[in-house]
């Protein structure tokens, strides 16, 4: 997966790309926190 994150950081620069370890399918349910995190960080600063 890392090639793909790699592959999509560099064909959109302005991207950000949120890297999850230990993460499955359902990352929404098996990292709850970081999910939310990233979603609050780019919800505030995108109005």
């Amino acid at each position: 997966m890392t090639l793909i994150a790699d592959s999509f950081k560099n064909g959109i620069p302005t991207a950000t790309v949120v890297r999850v370890t230990n993460a499955d399918h359902y990352i929404f349910l098996s990292n709850e926190a970081e999910v939310l995190h990233a979603l609050n960080s780019f919800l505030s600063n995108n109005p």
